[in-house]
């Protein structure tokens, strides 16, 4: 599955003989984590609002909504922000929201 991660569960052992437990994730795509301001339009809602989005990857983007929302889970929702890279790259785009 495209942006999944793997998660391992493995135990270790001090010296001592206590046993602990680590666990290791392994991300298929990088999450840059950012403070970039964006501009979010609901889909059937008419109202453009701000976010701040908080990390993105290639495949996912945590955002926090700047007042009160009208989003709720599976709306579509078209962002539109510029990238924090030199040229400030302006991206369009529509999106699912899978509220955790």
């Amino acid at each position: 599955m495209v942006g999944c991660h793997t998660v391992t569960v493995m135990d270790g052992k001090y010296q001592c003989g206590e046993v602990f437990r680590v666990d290791l994730a392994f991300r298929r795509f990088y999450r840059k984590k950012v403070q970039v301001t964006s501009e979010y339009f609901v889909k059937g809602k008419n109202k453009k609002r701000e976010m701040l989005i908080k990390d993105i990857s290639m495949t996912k983007i945590n955002f926090e909504t700047l007042k009160p929302h009208n989003i709720s889970r599976n709306d579509a929702v078209k962002l539109k922000f510029s990238l924090d890279n030199p040229n400030k790259t302006e991206l369009h785009t529509l999106v699912k929201i899978r509220i955790r």
